[in-house]
């Protein structure tokens, strides 16, 4: 899967996670880490404060959510929200 395709899947899982259907996603505010825990060798759980920017206001919602994936999925999905320049806390990535 290329980096546009991942990118796409993250986005889109992001937005049903938060509850966002229907709306026009202009892009993503921010997005930051804010509790992380280890289940196992391979799995955690990691909790993400995404703020969306939508058409005709700043801000939509501010919720956190729980990514549970093997940790190389997790890794990717950092790097990916990295790369989307979305993640303005880069501290509370290393915690």
């Amino acid at each position: 899967m290329d980096e546009l395709s991942q990118k796409g899947r993250l986005w889109r899982q992001l937005c049903f996670d938060m509850g966002l259907v229907d709306i026009k996603l202009l892009g993503v505010q921010f997005a930051r880490l804010v509790m992380s825990s280890k289940i196992t060798d391979k799995i955690i759980h990691l909790g993400f404060v995404v703020v969306f920017r939508v058409e005709g206001l700043q801000v939509v919602a501010q919720r956190a959510i729980t990514h549970r994936a093997d940790i190389h999925q997790v890794v990717i999905a950092i790097i990916l929200l990295i790369g989307m320049q979305c993640v303005n806390d880069l501290p509370a990535l290393r915690g």
